[in-house]
């Protein structure tokens, strides 16, 4: 059964996995242990069934926990999908940790790149995104090698959204066209929402905003054919609320209400605070826009995710300025800018200086993010040998588990001990820890 719900939902197909996996739960499933029965969760999490979704991964809980990482692997992989989908970060991530580290022991490349392409997703999240590109950097090269066209578009999707946050323009559309093309190849159509989505915030980050409508509406159109309601698998309806309003368009009270219905069903502490941080946008006094900003913070401190509160922080400073009370507005975009700059953010750091310099602000700018500078030094490949290595892996050991010969781990290692500057393994995890946390 699972051979047949798990292509469905990965191609897109969300509401025939749903149909499928509910009748064989109803009349095939007796009770013994099969990863198909913890799949509920996250295929209702897809459709949009939030508190459904959450209540059938409690259910299935023991299912999970008794699978094998290997064996059911690819059902585990979608399984954190669901978790991150949910609002459950920590699960997802021990989860898909646990399948990656059974997939490099046992030196078994069938689950892996699904595996890591889901880590970075996770890792863009939560503004890891040196990390998130090493990740979706190996998925890509593992998939591409093993023939995994599905699975090489999703990593170039990850990759693509990378390179719309930190402003690589041409990179990001070239990643969308070999991407669409290995799609394609692999039926997984419903990836078209994530390629819209990237080059929509792209557009959105460069103030582009008609044509981050355009994209950001097609997002939203494919999202709708594929059956997917769940507004984190390819996020883009806060986006399209942002633009429609800076661009005054007539349609921004639709797109607001459309997002608060989300936010409200969904119960997303990211889609509350995204809602929030757009009708500041929208308010009509520094009265109001407190008001909405207090309700964005309290959804931030639910689950943090520093680019998504550095655009908070942005909003909030651009919206007090709009409102004439530049003096409360320099705050704010002071530490969304520290922000930005930290995560690499290129065109968002550019354009709160500009808020800045609007609202009177004189001082100097900001040092450069010195994490994201030092992590931009390695390569992919460096930073998972430098990884491994500070968790404390033998040269043979980090071989073994990237599957490279051990003179290429030698050869990174130098490399990287040079450009972080150090000397020794245990500096180095030290190094990393702060630059990575």
């Amino acid at each position: 059964m699972r051979e047949a719900i798990l292509p469905m939902v990965m191609s897109g197909n969300a509401e025939k996995g749903l149909e499928a996996l509910e009748s064989w739960l109803t009349s095939g499933y007796d009770g013994r242990v099969d990863a198909t029965a913890s799949l509920l969760g996250p295929v209702l999490a897809l459709r949009g069934h939030v508190i459904e979704g959450a209540r059938a991964l409690e259910q299935y809980q023991d299912v999970v926990e008794a699978s094998d990482p290997l064996r059911d692997g690819l059902s585990l992989c979608l399984v954190s999908q669901g978790y991150i989908w949910l609002d459950r970060p920590l699960k997802g991530r021990r989860l898909l940790q646990s399948v990656i580290a059974a997939a490099r022991t046992a030196g078994s490349l069938s689950v892996l790149p699904y595996a890591l392409a889901l880590h970075s997703e996770l890792d863009i999240w939560e503004g890891r995104w040196a990390v998130a590109s090493a990740d979706a950097l190996e998925a890509l090269r593992w998939a591409r090698e093993f023939g995994m066209p599905g699975i090489a578009a999703f990593a170039l999707s990850a990759l693509a959204r990378l390179d719309a946050l930190r402003g690589s323009r041409a990179a990001c559309a070239q990643r969308i066209e070999q991407a669409r093309q290995l799609a394609g190849e692999a039926g997984m159509w419903a990836l078209e929402a994530h390629f819209a989505a990237a080059l929509g915030l792209d557009c959105l980050a460069s103030g582009e905003l008609a044509s981050a409508i355009d994209h950001l509406s097609q997002a939203s159109a494919h999202e709708k054919r594929a059956g997917i309601g769940n507004p984190m698998i390819a996020p883009h309806l806060p986006d399209l609320a942002e633009a429609h309003v800076r661009a005054g368009s007539v349609d921004a009270p639709y797109l607001l209400e459309r997002l608060e219905a989300a936010a409200e069903s969904t119960r997303l502490a990211w889609m509350q605070a995204a809602h929030a941080r757009c009708r500041m946008l929208a308010a009509q006094s520094a009265k109001e826009v407190d008001q909405w900003w207090f309700l964005a913070h309290a959804a931030h401190s639910r689950r943090g995710l520093p680019y998504e509160e550095a655009r908070t922080l942005l909003c909030r400073g651009e919206a007090l300025r709009r409102q004439r009370v530049a003096v409360r507005a320099r705050e704010p975009l002071l530490e969304a800018l520290s922000k930005f700059v930290s995560l690499g953010a290129q065109p968002w750091a550019a354009r709160t200086r500009a808020e800045l310099r609007a609202a009177g602000y004189r001082g100097p700018d900001l040092p450069e993010g010195q994490a994201s500078e030092a992590l931009g030094l390695l390569t992919g490949q460096e930073l998972q040998v430098a990884r491994a290595v500070a968790r404390g892996l033998s040269n043979a050991e980090v071989a073994a588990c990237l599957f490279i010969s051990q003179k290429t781990v030698e050869a990174h290692l130098t490399r990287v001990y040079r450009k972080l500057r150090t000397r020794s393994r245990a500096e180095l995890a030290g190094r990393l820890r702060t630059l990575i946390e």
